[in-house]
């Protein structure tokens, strides 16, 4: 019985987070779900129903699928060295991260048209880390526009990509794209 009593407030504490209680004026409430502030941005169409995916363990899983491979994965237009400048001027503000190390994934959708959208954390972190990747998740979905698209066959095609990051001491300047 100790053992359920000991999860039950940090439970409660969660669920009070994530749900917001609106009052209406005959008293009443109802709650409604809320996502982490940058989940609901960043949405984009893919150009056609078929889609790509670059060769990732993480991705897989979390699509629970394979995707067919590109001839040519996305790249950012600028290359990964103007990447890693947008990222090391853009590092995370919390103390806690400050005194960290830890690695984010974070998969999205590069559009036939090299619009980047559909953001998703495909690390697996939990609590503070948790935390600590949404908020990486909130700067990802603010970089450049600028990526050139996945080729197959001569053709630009919708692909999955992912950004891996080695967040050390809240700097964001180790990234890495497939």
């Amino acid at each position: 019985m100790r053992s359920i009593r000991k999860y039950k407030l940090p439970f409660l504490l969660l669920a009070v987070l994530m749900m917001n209680i609106v009052h209406s004026r005959n008293g009443k409430c109802h709650t409604s779900i809320t996502d982490f502030p940058g989940d609901s941005l960043g949405n984009i169409m893919p150009c056609t129903e078929k889609i790509y995916s670059v060769e990732d363990g993480l991705l897989k899983e979390s699509l629970n699928n394979e995707l067919p491979k590109p001839t040519k994965n996305p790249e950012f237009s600028g290359g990964l060295e103007s990447l890693k400048t947008y990222f090391a001027a853009n590092s995370l503000s919390d103390e806690g991260a400050k005194k960290m190390i830890f690695r984010v994934h974070i998969s999205f959708l590069v559009n036939c048209e090299g619009k980047a959208g559909n953001f998703q954390i495909i690390s697996k972190g939990k609590g503070v880390l948790e935390v600590y990747a949404h908020q990486v998740l909130d700067i990802v979905k603010k970089m450049p526009q600028s990526w050139k698209t996945a080729i197959k066959k001569s053709d630009a095609v919708d692909c999955y990509q992912v950004l891996s990051f080695t967040v050390m001491e809240g700097k964001l300047d180790k990234v890495s794209y497939r």
